[in-house]
């Protein structure tokens, strides 16, 4: 038989083991987050947000209702106009070398104000291209890349008075063709070249075709030989280029310098310098890598974050060249390290640089170049 004491512990666990616990939190304030990178090629077009913790939603609320003003050198110069989205424009454009401060009036009663320069437009003097040439085992350990090219260039610091920053991106564009037609005599020509006998013979099938794209060219004469020969094959061919280029359709690869002084973020695919270490002329050399073929890093729409280019495909690679000012310097600083902590679970948490006062964000200007380097077209 149970002890009565027993029987009477059993039934407090049974009714006294479900509370409900209100625990107060105090309310963090949210903070006005301004984002604009500035340049003389673009109207201005600046981004406001507040801020949200870690159990907040993941997108910020955007800021309407601003009242949003622009000054150059200390004077009042224009107010933006609100474009729905958090996003704030004009038709003014910055210009090289001014002073611009810009002054927010948030609808809660807060003020956020920012001051920065617009750096000089960067200049290229030369490119010397070696494709192909040359081996990662010194530069960058990688397990997607097998060869690189070497891009040699000769960049000039245009205003050597000043600290002058910089950030280099290399892109990769797949050539797109809308119309590829083989004509007769030109097989003639491949066999003279050496083309394998049976391959000839496959090419007698779509002689006089007219293609819109290589892709249905490997359902006419095999994938094995197109990948094998397109490169050369197609300039055989008649053939239109689809010439207009689109900022989403360059694709960034992963880029490497042999100089330790570099700072960058593969995942990413840029590298940033600075003038005071390295600038010590009006003129500097600069040798950079991109792989031959391998694993680009891939934008939105494509699978898993990346794409396979290979050596055969025909692509041109463009370069993005940016002097920043220093405060756009410190920000790609920052958030290279924030990015390489994250890797680390042993590293300590890096906070992105903000330049903005009462408030977060970043107010810099930045001049950026587009050029075609190289196409194996």
């Amino acid at each position: 038989m149970r002890s009565p004491f027993i029987l009477f512990i059993m039934l407090l666990l049974q009714v006294s083991c479900n509370y409900d616990i209100e625990l107060e939190f105090p309310k963090s304030e949210n903070t006005g987050v301004a984002n604009c990178f500035f340049s003389s090629d673009s109207d201005w077009n600046i981004h406001l947000a507040y801020s949200t913790n870690i159990s907040g939603v993941y997108s910020p609320a955007n800021i309407e209702g601003a009242k949003v003003t622009i000054q150059e050198n200390g004077a009042g110069l224009t107010d933006l106009t609100y474009a729905g989205s958090g996003k704030y424009t004009c038709l003014e454009r910055p210009q090289t070398g001014q002073k611009y401060t810009v002054i927010i009036n948030t609808p809660d009663g807060a003020m956020l104000t920012a001051t920065d320069t617009l750096p000089v437009y960067p200049v290229i003097s030369s490119i010397v291209i070696h494709p192909g040439t040359e081996q990662l085992s010194d530069i960058q350990s990688t397990a997607y890349v097998d060869s690189v090219y070497r891009f040699d260039l000769k960049l000039e610091d245009g205003d050597i008075q000043n600290l002058n920053y910089y950030l280099i991106r290399l892109y990769k564009w797949k050539i797109k063709f809308t119309r590829i037609l083989l004509p007769a005599d030109s097989l003639q020509s491949m066999e003279d070249d050496g083309y394998p006998t049976d391959l000839i013979e496959e090419l007698k099938n779509i002689v006089g075709t007219e293609f819109n794209d290589l892709q249905p060219l490997m359902f006419e004469i095999g994938k094995y030989y197109l990948e094998k020969y397109k490169k050369d094959f197609i300039q055989y061919c008649e053939v239109s280029i689809d010439t207009n280029v689109r900022m989403n359709e360059l694709i960034p690869v992963n880029i490497f310098a042999n100089d330790p002084g570099f700072k960058g973020v593969s995942d990413n695919s840029f590298i940033i310098m600075g003038s005071d270490m390295y600038f010590k002329e009006a003129e500097y050399s600069l040798s950079l890598f991109s792989p031959v073929f391998g694993y680009l890093t891939g934008g939105s729409g494509q699978s898993q974050g990346f794409e396979w280019i290979n050596y055969y495909d025909i692509a041109e690679t463009w370069l993005e060249l940016s002097t920043i000012s220093y405060a756009g310097y410190q920000y790609y600083d920052t958030y290279i390290k924030q990015v390489l902590s994250k890797k680390n679970p042993f590293s300590e948490p890096v906070n992105t640089y903000s330049n903005i006062e009462n408030g977060l964000g970043i107010f810099a200007g930045k001049q950026t170049l587009l050029k075609k380097i190289h196409s194996n077209y």
